[in-house]
């Protein structure tokens, strides 16, 4: 994976810098599977010698591995004679010991936590070792206790999460696909590198999706009942819980409906979702207001399977791809939407980032009220703030949807100075490009052409 390397380059440089120094020294990697913490280990470490631990993950059958690793069968005292030998082993040369999937060799091998914290005070900090333990976690409440806030990340020199790209970064992996193809593909993977290395194994986005979501062999379609199999005793629950939302349920009452379970055993399931980082709650841009909450699917590969697939089962298991197909193209550019705001969202956060934005933004979010109005987009500082529409149509945007976006902006953000953004997937008519020539509070921003 050459493209995740070069988008990972700071985090590269990171890692080679913290094991150049003299000494012992401890480094945590952390982030969702798939997100390339092992691609950019093996960069990082193809020059040292290391020692590989790993228990191996039946659920990634398929895909690439990239470690010969190997799980002790130790007692409890071997642990503690092991990391001796390793410590006396690199007293005066470097050497790597790499504890690959943390928070599993924990429940595998509780013990060993005691004999490595033993031997980073008494034997390690003494050797030339560098220690590199790696975990996965869905979600910052997530986060194995031990690693987010314990003994290890105050040990360590370099505390390193990895989350997913961004759209920008996301294009080098999809090079031969058309700009059109290329969003639907970051929409469907959410950035993660081992999805957008699968996807980019095929010539164009159909053939993608015949592979890997219509046909039964596919890949993608099986990693939501591999995760909840692997993480939950109910999984037929969880699935039902999954789909309310990813097509449309948002709030506990209205999902439990649709999922036909009772209402107060919803909010536990809820809870264990919350928990695993697959759903999250959604609050309006600064608005904490309870009654406002809502549930969306976190995880895009999970919102994308759960959304499509149940409504397209009828039609793949008679074997009717073509026609399942065609149905999951004319539904798409709707699902799209929500994405087309988040990447619109990444877009203003470059131009914040580069200087290029009027206003001093934290961040952009949408925006919505109990009347059911809603801004797709609001970024503030003290004195100014930005509202953005967005819309993937094959229609171009007109000023209707301009004096939409500032009737309802009156209704937020009242003391500020506005500036108003369009994003649009098909560009704008004449009269609103006029309009935005001549107005220095409106801009007019093509993503589509950016792709």
């Amino acid at each position: 994976m050459t493209n995740l390397i070069q988008s990972r380059a700071a985090e590269k440089e990171q890692i080679l810098s913290t094991m150049a120094t003299e000494g012992f020294s401890l480094i945590t990697i952390g982030g969702r599977k798939g997100i390339g913490k092992a691609e950019l280990l093996r960069a990082c470490l193809k020059d040292y010698e290391a020692t590989f631990i790993r228990i191996p993950d039946l659920a990634e059958a398929g895909q690439r591995q990239y470690w010969q690793y190997y799980f002790p069968d130790f007692t409890d005292a071997d642990w503690g004679e092991f990391f001796r030998d390793l410590a006396q082993r690199y007293k005066a040369q470097p050497g790597i010991l790499l504890l690959l999937d943390f928070e599993r060799l924990l429940k595998v091998a509780p013990k060993i936590e005691a004999a490595l914290r033993k031997a980073i005070r008494e034997e390690f900090l003494n050797s030339q070792l560098k220690l590199i333990i790696s975990y996965n976690f869905n979600s910052e409440a997530e986060k194995p206790k031990t690693l987010a806030r314990g003994f290890y990340h105050q040990t360590a020199e370099l505390n390193l999460d990895l989350y997913p790209l961004s759209y920008r970064e996301s294009l080098a992996y999809l090079p031969h696909w058309s700009a059109e193809d290329r969003l639907y593909g970051y929409s469907i993977s959410g950035g993660v590198p081992a999805y957008l290395e699968i996807l980019s194994t095929y010539s164009n986005l159909e053939a993608a999706l015949y592979a890997e979501f219509l046909k039964p062999e596919g890949y993608l379609q099986k990693l939501p009942a591999l995760k909840l199999a692997e993480s939950l005793r109910e999984p037929a629950v969880y699935n039902l819980l999954l789909m309310a939302i990813a097509q449309g349920s948002e709030r506990q009452k209205d999902i439990a409906e649709t999922a036909e379970i009772p209402a107060s055993s919803a909010a536990n399931y809820l809870r264990v979702l919350l928990e695993l980082g697959l759903i999250e709650k959604a609050q309006p841009y600064r608005n904490p207001n309870p009654r406002l909450m809502r549930y969306a699917v976190s995880e895009p590969i999970f919102r994308f399977c759960f959304h499509f697939l149940p409504r397209l089962d009828p039609l793949r298991q008679r074997g009717l791809y073509t026609e399942a197909y065609q149905l999951l193209r004319e539904k798409m550019p709707a699902y799209f939407q929500k994405d087309f705001c988040l990447i619109a969202r990444d877009y203003l956060l470059d131009l914040q980032k580069s200087g290029d934005l009027e206003g001093d933004f934290d961040d952009f979010a949408p925006w919505w009220n109990e009347d059911g109005t809603t801004i797709d987009l609001i970024g503030s500082d003290a004195n100014l703030a930005l509202l953005a529409a967005c819309l993937w149509s094959n229609e171009k945007m007109t000023v209707d949807n301009l004096e939409n976006l500032r009737q309802k902006s009156r209704l937020t953000q009242r003391r500020k100075n506005k500036i108003y953004t369009l994003f649009s997937r098909s560009g704008f008519t004449d009269e609103l490009v006029e309009l935005a020539e001549n107005t220095d509070d409106l801009h007019l921003i093509s993503l589509f052409g950016e792709a």
